[in-house]
């Protein structure tokens, strides 16, 4: 039986309101695949509750034994505020 590897696609935004819609989406597509990857349009807006989540996508992947893999875009004034408030791993690992 081929694995079927799953998408989750994110929009701009990965703020708290966000997050739940997302969080239910990953559920879905991680029960169903034994791969994932997690696409996005340029982050225009993130905050912590955005951080978290996708920190926990990872882990929660990794644990299930499961591959992900991240094609996301960050703005650059997103991106320089993570980097200034220490998220400099969450960039190299989740932005391209």
């Amino acid at each position: 039986m081929a694995k079927k590897k799953g998408k989750l696609l994110i929009g701009n935004s990965l703020v708290i309101d966000d997050v739940k819609d997302l969080q239910d989406k990953f559920n879905a597509v991680l029960a169903s695949s034994s791969a994932l990857t997690i696409k996005s349009e340029e982050i225009s807006q993130i905050d912590l509750a955005g951080i978290q989540l996708l920190y926990n996508l990872k882990n929660r992947a990794i644990a299930e034994g499961k591959k992900i893999e991240y094609k996301m875009k960050i703005d650059e004034d997103q991106r320089a505020l993570l980097e200034k408030n220490g998220f400099t791993e969450i960039i190299q690992t989740v932005f391209s």
